[in-house]
């Protein structure tokens, strides 16, 4: 089977998500053929800009999402594709959905952002594809009422074992703390309560930390600077590195390496902008992230999601509040042992996560 992946217009943790499907697929015998539109989005979305500072009218029906997608039909057809998948398809034309069905190519629509998006339009963009690709379990029975025939599959993130691997010495670790992620307004507002017991390096985009926040953060965050950021009262650093809206794969296996410990602060928000929340318990799956410390032995800590306590049973300790992450953190590092014996148990139960296992229904799901 022959199959063209779309990747998302974005640099975001859905072009990882990409990358891995990649990967899978190919791991499970499928022929793939990646059409990385990211560059292309960006061109066009450019020169809209340019032409509206210009003051030069555009041509009807001129969309940069548009534009940046027209090729893929042309691109199915030329390398005699089976089926397209297109990962996080927020922007995805309906008309070209319609064209290569017309040709007999199936497709396929990767929902990264479910439940977050799951009552804005992304039901209705699933309706006019073959099938569907879901990044939450809760969220499978509403998409089955919108898509054709019901046909949906759930698809757990996982992690890559060429890059999430544990270092070769446990011990060298680091005594710090890592976070990689977005500086969500919730996330921000729950980290500066915390009373981090080492310094906690967070990388990522859009963090931000007011100066008059309650940890006494003197910070600024501006988009594509370097920004490091220190607490006068604990000597905490935080760090985020220039262009690093979104952290490469590798990067981030090699942080989890070196670091003694992290923890998991799933995405609340809707999405960026949104002040609305999830509900809560709406949400059932884990992050990409939980894997990819499971998997390079880096002691974490989570707030709860069910798919959680499903995979890692207790091995994972769950806090709540502000101070029960900051408790948690520093047992880890009074306690060396206790860390690394769960560290180990969090490692043991991710195995059957590589991404070679969980894409290997994908593979059957659109070959069926």
């Amino acid at each position: 089977m022959k199959v063209l992946t779309v990747s998302s217009p974005h640099s975001a943790s859905t072009r990882d998500v990409w990358r891995k499907l990649n990967l899978g697929l190919e791991a499970n015998g499928v022929t793939v053929r990646p059409f990385d539109l990211m560059t292309r989005a960006n061109l066009f979305d450019r020169m809209n800009v340019l032409f509206e500072k210009a003051k030069i009218p555009l041509p009807d029906g001129w969309e940069a999402m548009t534009l940046a997608y027209e090729p893929i039909l042309g691109a199915a057809i030329h390398h005699d594709c089976d089926a397209v998948i297109v990962v996080s398809p927020q922007y995805f034309p309906a008309g070209i959905t319609d064209l290569l069905k017309k040709v007999g190519i199936k497709t396929y629509a990767y929902f990264t952002e479910c439940p977050y998006e799951d009552e804005i339009h992304m039901p209705l963009v699933a309706a006019t594809f073959d099938g569907a690709l879901l990044s939450d379990l809760n969220s499978v029975g509403l998409y089955q009422s919108f898509v054709p025939n019901g046909n949906v599959m759930y698809v757990p993130h996982c992690y890559d074992p060429n890059v999430h691997y544990p270092p070769e010495n446990d011990d060298a670790r680091e005594e710090k703390t890592v976070f990689i992620g977005t500086g969500y307004d919730s996330r921000e507002s729950f980290f500066a309560k915390v009373d981090w017991p080492k310094p906690l390096f967070i990388y990522g985009g859009w963090w931000k930390f007011p100066k008059n926040s309650n940890k006494n953060i003197f910070a600024s965050r501006s988009r594509g600077k370097n920004t490091v950021w220190t607490d006068p009262k604990t000597g905490m650093s935080y760090i985020a590195p220039p262009g690093y809206s979104v952290v490469p794969a590798e990067d981030v296996a090699d942080f989890y390496r070196t670091f003694a410990t992290s923890f998991s602060a799933h995405r609340t928000q809707k999405y960026w902008g949104s002040v609305d929340d999830i509900i809560e318990g709406e949400a059932y799956s884990l992050g990409p992230r939980n894997w990819e410390l499971a998997a390079c032995r880096i002691f974490q800590v989570s707030d709860f999601r069910q798919e959680l306590a499903d995979v890692f049973g207790d091995s994972v300790p769950l806090y709540e509040t502000p101070r029960e992450l900051g408790d948690l953190l520093k047992r880890a590092f009074d306690d060396p042992a206790w860390r690394k014996d769960l560290a180990f148990e969090q490692w043991e139960r991710a195995q059957p996560y590589s991404l070679q296992n969980v894409m290997r229904p994908v593979a059957q799901f659109i070959a069926a």
